[in-house]
């Protein structure tokens, strides 16, 4: 045998050798894998060891969150999340390209499946074998449940600041508020956070939005607006008052940290035995403050 003809066959067998090794390794990878199921039960997520139970009171079902967050969040984070298979492609092509133009980190690609994924399962390790593991379980999930399901546990496992996750206690945290009744303006800042949490959230113990979270919010209200989510009024009422952040003298739900059941709850034990009055009050107190004032009509404001 000639030594070309020993250096090609010679390469072969090592390439058919290599992928069998490779292949192995995937398959080896893959059974070690955790089920995907145990999204559907009461589980601990491995990043940041947040408890994600539907029976818990500060679990959102996707019904009860604001169209304005959702809307504002798929424009902002994961524009073909409705369409996509849980790999936004033209996105990573794109997040490439940036990154090996500018020598750094500049732009990421992950869509809120993987999102899910690594928040529920991984950990921060970067390596080649977190990356795979994170694109077999995203294509496990993707195909076992609907986007609803991948989005409702999303909101209720993503951090938005320090020890601060999931949508309902940080939408009552920030603006005292049921995640329903989230406004253009309040959907923005909150989703303008998911990016870097820790950092971005610092405006808010500072009560003053930096020009860059103005930016931001401005921004993902322009898409909305682009997309036919919100009103041409809804955009204005959302330019108009951006520096008035945090808007808490804009039109707001109830404050109060406790569900509404909590507060029921509450109110019978301090009556029982007597009437209702002191807990027709109560509610009739909550009532008020979602009252308009008379200088800024209703229609401006979408919940």
């Amino acid at each position: 045998m000639k030594l070309g003809t020993k250096i090609i066959v010679t390469s072969l067998a090592i390439l058919i050798l290599l992928v069998l090794i490779a292949g192995t390794g995937v398959l080896v990878l893959k059974s070690g894998l955790p089920s995907v199921t145990v999204l559907e039960t009461c589980f601990e997520g491995s990043m940041n060891n947040v408890k994600v139970c539907p029976q818990e009171k500060n679990y959102v079902k996707l019904p009860d969150v604001s169209q304005k967050f959702i809307d504002a969040l798929i424009v902002s984070e994961d524009a073909s999340f409705w369409q996509h298979n849980g790999f936004d492609w033209f996105e990573l092509k794109e997040s490439l390209k940036t990154n090996v133009l500018s020598g750094g980190y500049k732009r990421g690609a992950s869509t809120i499946s993987q999102q899910l994924i690594k928040n529920s399962f991984l950990t921060p390790e970067k390596s080649i074998s977190r990356k795979l593991k994170e694109f077999f379980l995203t294509r496990e999930m993707e195909s076992k449940f609907s986007k609803e399901f991948i989005l409702e546990k999303y909101l209720n496992i993503v951090e938005f600041g320090p020890d601060l996750y999931g949508l309902d206690e940080a939408s009552r945290y920030y603006f005292f508020k049921a995640p329903n009744q989230l406004n253009v303006l309040e959907s923005g800042y909150l989703v303008h956070l998911l990016p870097n949490p820790k950092t971005y959230s610092t405006t808010f113990e500072k009560g003053e939005l930096t020009d860059f979270s103005k930016r931001m919010v401005l921004l993902i209200a322009k898409r909305l607006h682009y997309y036919k989510k919100i009103t041409d009024e809804e955009y204005e009422f959302a330019q108009t008052h951006i520096d008035r952040f945090p808007w808490y003298s804009l039109p707001k739900g109830p404050v109060y940290w406790e569900s509404i059941d909590d507060l029921l709850d509450e109110e019978t034990d301090s009556v029982e035995g007597g009437d209702s009055t002191d807990l027709e009050k109560s509610l009739e107190d909550l009532d008020q403050l979602d009252e308009v004032p008379e200088n800024l009509p209703r229609n401006l404001i979408t919940f």
